[in-house]
Order: structure tokens, then C-alpha cells, then sequence
């Protein structure tokens, strides 16, 4: 047994019955007055009086506390008839935020909406037919607040004009398809329209009279007047098979219908009663409480605005928890990275400590003067071995100049001896050329002395000039110039040079 509340101004309806969506039964009904100014067109104003007003209601009928189901007319719920292209319902749910953009930016709203089965005739693409109500979170949270300090278990949350929606889907679409329904609600008036068997369109206004007056009527004529206006601006070619009156009097559907025909409106009026899909064990008058008998007919899921609120909770709980993973995780390497960070300044202070006393070190006098010595020592030593190392450079340039030592003057005298005199004039030590005069009887003799000194290894090549003959001494004498190889006159003796 469930039990819906209708809130909206101070007249508040209770029902007792079965939801269901093909067939509902009304247990039990009936009208409470709330406490003055806690209730304004849906919008509670005084929460403690409303909450109590409720528990005590609760607590004198005994009612159950665990299956309460509320709906709430009220301005502050807005709408809007959506074509929803077939999609996940994550995505569904992103598509219909942003349809919402433009009033949600700074507030965390919440959402119903009602499916409709989709025209596939009217589309190529499958597009889903949402009517999509939207309400502040801070809205419905009031009203969860509301119920839990009158100790009610709230189930489920729907809006008036959504509730109304469904009602009619489940009834009066069943067997018409273009209709206009007024719903009269105390000082308000609701228009549905459906054309060829789909929800067109919905409208609440504020009346400055109650049902069953004649200004009533004439609003609503005026109303049904303003639809079919609608229609026509909007080339809706389907006439009105029916005008269907609820929440008000059967006793009084003349003083409507005449209302309408003064606009030259000729559809037939009745009033809203289906006896197949809704049953009533008593006799109860449902045009009373005929919001509140809408509320049994919500039955889809996404119509209910606490399950969207719930998914938000669950939604935000888990992503506190993958936040608190992510905060530990940072935690754990924040950890680690203030143990390197830890570790790496202790090292820094141990080497920072031992620069210093390596530092102090390098600056003592001591140190210093002894460096100073060191450096001294150093320049004295550089310029010791580079007087060395010339010193050996002389010495093995000297070494590559031949000598005209007396093992090569003994040479020259040796192939000399038999053939001629030899006298030698000079030696050049730079180009290692031995100068010497030869005087022989005859020219052979001179030429015989010659051949002998180029079979020797010491010169690498013998010059001579042309021979010339002393008459004052009777001999031929001969100017030869003698080139010595390298290693002449090195196993020792002394040269001589110019």
C-alpha cells in the first residue's frame, strides 16, 4: 500500500491505494488544510509547522511511513519537451544538462523526465521522446528534509505537471488522440494537449477565482480558446476529438460547456473518469484529490527525482573515494619525496660540513705557506729541467756534425802515402768539408790518391779543381775538397775548423 501527497498551497491531498501503470486502486483519500503561510506555490516557507502538521496527521491515521510518495506543483520546477537522439544513459543524462545550460550555471540541479515512444515514422535516426523537468538540488532537498523531520520515509518526488503527464498517458491516450484536458487545482489551471496520439504540449496558469464560479468557466473557455489558437499558429491540421474537465464537479460541466461554446467551440466536454483503469474501493470523489491520484500513475524510474538525486550522492561518494585514493597515493610518494628529500639534506649538511673543514684546512697559514713553497720549488725545478733538456738538445745536435778528428786525418794520409804529398788547409764543420792541396811527380799519381779516398766510407762525396805544375818544385799539385759523412771522426779526436 502506497500513499502519495500532493503539496502545493495550503489545501494538501493525501491518498492511500496501489500504483501501477496499466491499473491503479484508491484505498482511501482525503484533504488537509496546511498551516497557514507554510506552504506558497510549492515553495515551503515554514518547514517545522508543515513537518509536524504532517506527523501528526501520520500518527492519528495510522498511515505507513515507509512507502510515501510525494508530488509538488510548484513554479519552481521547469521543463521542457526534448527529441533525444538513441544514446547510453550516462550520455543521455550529459545531453539533457546541456539542454539546461543556459539556467544551470551556478546551481547543481536535479532531473525527471518522462519516455515517450518515439514516431518512426517522423524520423530517419530513432530519437527518443523526453519530457524533462529540472528542479534545484537545494529544492528537493528542502522537501527531503521536510518528510524526514515528520518522520516519513520518503520514496519518490514528482512534479505536478509530470505527474498529470502520465496520468493522462495511461488513460485517456489510451482511446483518443488529440485532446485537450484542463485540470482545475483551487486557483490554478492546467492545460494538456495531446495531438494524434503524442504529448504536445502543457500550461499552468494563476485564476483570481475558485472552481465552480462563473469566472472560473470563463477561464476556462478563454484556456481552451488560447490552445486552439495554438494550434493554428503552430499548422496543427488534427481537430480536437474531445475537451475532458478534471478537478471539478460533475454537477457543474454546463456552466464550462457554455463557458466554452460562447468562444464558438463545438468539441464535446466531459469530465476525466476511467472506470477500467482506475478503481476506487469506497466512495470517493477523485476530481477532489485528483493530483494526488496522478502520483499512483508515476511508475517510470527517470520521472522520479530522488533517483537522480541518489546518483548524485553515489556519484559524489565515489568520486570522494577515488579522490581519497588519489590523496593517498600523493600522500605515499609525498612521503617517500620528503624521505629522499630528508635523506639528501642530511648528505648535503655531512658534505657542506666537510667542505668547510677541508676549507679551514686550505686556508691555514701553514697550509698556505707551505703551498707557497711548494709553488717555488716547483718554478725552480721547471727551470732546471728546461736547462737540462737544452743542455741535452746541444749535445745531440753536436753529436749529428762530423769531426775532422786524427783518425781521419790519419784516413787521408794513409791513401796519400806512396802517390803524393798531402797538406790540408781547412775544415768547415758546419758543412763537414775537409779543403786539401795534393803534389805528386805525375798526374797519375794524384789521380791514383784520389780514387783511393772515394773508396773510403768517411766522405760522401770528393770535389777537386784542375791540376797546375810548380816549376820552381818540379810537381803537379791539385785542390780537392773532401765532403765527410756524418759519423766521420766520431770514435774521437779533435777537429779542426775554421
Amino acid at each position: 500500500m502506497s500513499t502519495v501527497v500532493y503539496l502545493s498551497n495550503q489545501s494538501i491531498q493525501i491518498i492511500t491505494g496501489t500504483r501501477g501503470s496499466k491499473k491503479i486502486t484508491i484505498n482511501d483519500c482525503c484533504i488537509l488544510d496546511a498551516p497557514e503561510g507554510s506552504i506558497i506555490n510549492g515553495t515551503v516557507t515554514d518547514i517545522n509547522s508543515l513537518a509536524d502538521c504532517l506527523k501528526e496527521f501520520w500518527q492519528a491515521n495510522s498511515l505507513n511511513a515507509n512507502d510515501v510518495y510525494l508530488v509538488v506543483n510548484s513554479n519552481k520546477i521547469i521543463s521542457k519537451n526534448l527529441d533525444v537522439p538513441a544514446m547510453s544513459e550516462r550520455k543521455e543524462r550529459d545531453f539533457i544538462r546541456r539542454e539546461f545550460a543556459d539556467i544551470e550555471a551556478g546551481t547543481e540541479r536535479v532531473y525527471g523526465s518522462i519516455s515517450f515512444k518515439p514516431d518512426s515514422k517522423m524520423t530517419i535516426v530513432p530519437m527518443n521522446k523526453l519530457y524533462v523537468e529540472s528542479a534545484t538540488k537545494e529544492f528537493v532537498e528542502t522537501y527531503i528534509e521536510l518528510f524526514k523531520l515528520a518522520g516519513i520515509g520518503l520514496k519518490g518526488m514528482y512534479s505536478g505537471e509530470g505527474a498529470l503527464i502520465s496520468l493522462t498517458a495511461s488513460t485517456i491516450a489510451t482511446t483518443r488522440k488529440t485532446f485537450v484536458m484542463e485540470v482545475a487545482d483551487n486557483m490554478n489551471l492546467t492545460t494538456i494537449l495531446w495531438v494524434n496520439g503524442r504529448f504536445y504540449y502543457y500550461n499552468s496558469t494563476r485564476c483570481f477565482s475558485v472552481p465552480g464560479t462563473e469566472s472560473y468557466a470563463l477561464d476556462v473557455g478563454k484556456s481552451v480558446s488560447q490552445i486552439i489558437q495554438f494550434m493554428q499558429a503552430n499548422q496543427i491540421e488534427y481537430e480536437l476529438e474531445e475537451i475532458v474537465l478534471a478537478g471539478i464537479s460533475s454537477g457543474n460541466v454546463p456552466l464550462y460547456r457554455n463557458a466554452i461554446e460562447s468562444h464558438g467551440i463545438n468539441t464535446p466536454v466531459s469530465v476525466f473518469a476511467d472506470t477500467k483503469r482506475i478503481k476506487c474501493n469506497g466512495n470517493y470523489d477523485i476530481q477532489r484529490t485528483i493530483q494526488a491520484v496522478s502520483g499512483l500513475g508515476c511508475v517510470q524510474k527517470r520521472q522520479n527525482f530522488l533517483v537522480y538525486y541518489s546518483g548524485m550522492h553515489k556519484a559524489r561518494k565515489e568520486t570522494d573515494a577515488g579522490t581519497m585514493k588519489k590523496i593517498g597515493a600523493v600522500a605515499a610518494v609525498t612521503a617517500v619525496m620528503l624521505l629522499g628529500f630528508g635523506g639528501t639534506f642530511a648528505y648535503k649538511v655531512m658534505r657542506n660540513n666537510k667542505l668547510t673543514e677541508l676549507k679551514d684546512y686550505n686556508e691555514s697559514p701553514a697550509v698556505i705557506s707551505q703551498a707557497s713553497m711548494y709553488d717555488a720549488l716547483l718554478a725552480r725545478n721547471t727551470y732546471i729541467s728546461g736547462q737540462y733538456y737544452a743542455i741535452n738538445e746541444i749535445s745531440d745536435n753536436l753529436d749529428t756534425y762530423p769531426y775532422c778528428s786524427a783518425e781521419v786525418r790519419n784516413i787521408i794520409g794513409t791513401c796519400a802515402k806512396g802517390y803524393a804529398d798531402v797538406d790540408i788547409e781547412s775544415f768547415n764543420s758546419d758543412t763537414g768539408v775537409v779543403t786539401m792541396v795534393a803534389k805528386a811527380e805525375n798526374v797519375d799519381l794524384i789521380n791514383q790518391f784520389i780514387k783511393r779516398l772515394t773508396d773510403e766510407d768517411i766522405f760522401n762525396n770528393i770535389d777537386y779543381t784542375g791540376y797546375a805544375f810548380e816549376e820552381d818544385t818540379e810537381l803537379w799539385n791539385i785542390h780537392v775538397m773532401c765532403i765527410l759523412s756524418e759519423s766521420a771522426g766520431k770514435q774521437g779526436g779533435e777537429a779542426d775548423a775554421d
